[in-house]
């Protein structure tokens, strides 16, 4: 197990259990629940992220990044 998610490196999250994508999840949501609750949703559902940030002053925009395709786009508009 990873001891340090948010490092600035690409992680093959196929390598990670599910306990692992709960605290990487906390760690790259820098603080946020609604997003920590997005990018879990995102890794137990299979949807691979490319790039995110929650924003970093009050009011930011927060933006995930991913590909997106006919199984993502259902998935997320559920």
């Amino acid at each position: 197990m990873k001891t340090n998610y948010n490092n600035g490196h690409v992680i093959d999250v196929a390598e990670m259990t599910v306990n692992e994508y709960e605290i990487a999840a906390k760690e790259w949501s820098e603080g946020s629940k609604n997003f920590e609750e997005l990018l879990l949703y995102c890794l137990k559902n299979g949807i691979i992220t490319k790039s995110y940030c929650t924003g970093h002053k009050e009011n930011d925009t927060a933006f995930l990044q991913f590909e997106l395709s006919e199984k993502i786009e259902k998935q997320l508009l559920r």
